[in-house]
């Protein structure tokens, strides 16, 4: 079974730097393909405006992924539709975005257009998953627990985050007076941020929604 991630910038038109954020999400999918390369079927790309796209070959990594890219390019906003199920392929060309079809890539798109109807319209709630399973809804009520607590955080706060799932990933086990180091604040500083955002119960979270969907995608 694949896994499709559907990315989707909100309210692209809107941004005086549109350019230069295409440009950084260019560098962004280039840098997921690189990282992940043994984990995808089809490389990231941009494919329509202001849309993303990218096919796994399992569900091991897609938290990383979708993660990964949101703290790289945070603050924009992304939506991201998550489709899990058959897929037929007709090129084995990871470089195109062409050459497969399939439930995978249904279940995203409806993913996303779940995501743009008037019930998200104030779009905090930016990441959606469908795979016709039993425990879609608790899935994507998780999704939208993290984005509850992540709309709380501060920039700064939101800017030690990202640091530490682009050098660390999603881990808790980092030592903390270096990390204290090379983003120059003090260690009590960064305690107190992380305490603050809950990070070590936030990211275990993940993890655990990790395994969870790692055993009903591949069951």
């Amino acid at each position: 079974m694949n896994v499709s991630i559907i990315g989707d910038l909100v309210k692209s038109r809107d941004m005086v730097d549109r350019l230069d954020v295409h440009s950084k999400l260019s560098k962004v999918l280039d840098e997921v393909n690189e990282k992940f390369d043994q984990e995808l079927s089809k490389y990231f790309q941009i494919t329509l405006g202001d849309e993303f796209q990218g096919l796994l070959n399992s569900p091991v990594c897609i938290l990383d992924i979708l993660y990964y890219i949101k703290s790289r390019m945070h603050p924009v906003i992304i939506r991201f539709g998550i489709g899990a199920g058959e897929i037929s392929f007709t090129d084995d060309n990871k470089m195109s975005a062409l050459g497969s079809e399939g439930e995978a890539w249904w279940f995203a798109r409806d993913a996303i257009k779940e995501l743009e109807s008037n019930k998200y319209k104030d779009d905090k709630y930016n990441i959606r998953i469908k795979m016709n399973s039993k425990i879609d809804s608790s899935i994507n009520s998780f999704f939208e627990l993290f984005s509850e607590i992540e709309s709380n955080w501060t920039t700064r706060q939101w800017d030690i985050f990202s640091y530490i799932i682009t050098n660390y990933g999603l881990e808790v086990d980092f030592t903390k007076n270096e990390l204290a180091d090379k983003l120059r604040i003090k260690p009590s500083t960064l305690s107190n941020h992380l305490s603050a955002i809950g990070y070590n119960p936030y990211v275990n979270a993940i993890n655990a929604l990790k395994k969870l969907l790692n055993i009903n995608i591949l069951d």
